[in-house]
């Protein structure tokens, strides 16, 4: 592998890292604008799977291997609400929970911490 290649699969994979980063953001950004907390926000449980989820399960596999395993159009999903909550109308305590939840979730999109397992 030249060099020029080595150098535009790096960028690909900082691309592809962050996109992925953005879209497991935006996912926990819109259950709390829904007022909802997920409470238990780890990397275990964000799924990833290729897509769209629209096309044939053949089609879908086809694109998990295209660009060594990166795809192109995956679909995220979050799983595990055994802790979710809702924050309204039950006072401060969830609220307090949502905004804690937030705070971590922001800090890790901007690179400041890690996403524990």
């Amino acid at each position: 592998m030249t060099s020029k290649q080595k150098f535009h699969s790096q960028i690909f994979s900082l691309v592809y890292a962050l996109l992925t980063r953005h879209e497991c953001v935006a996912l926990a950004l819109r259950l709390h604008e829904a007022k909802w907390f997920h409470g238990s926000f780890y990397r275990r449980n964000i799924l990833r799977k290729p897509g769209p989820l629209s096309a044939h399960p053949k089609e879908r596999e086809a694109n998990e291997k295209k660009r060594d395993k990166y795809g192109v159009d995956w679909s995220f999903r979050l799983i595990d609400f055994g802790r979710s909550d809702i924050t309204i109308p039950f006072g401060s305590s969830p609220m307090y929970r949502l905004d804690r939840e937030r705070r971590e979730v922001l800090s890790w999109y901007k690179g400041n911490r890690e996403l524990s397992e």
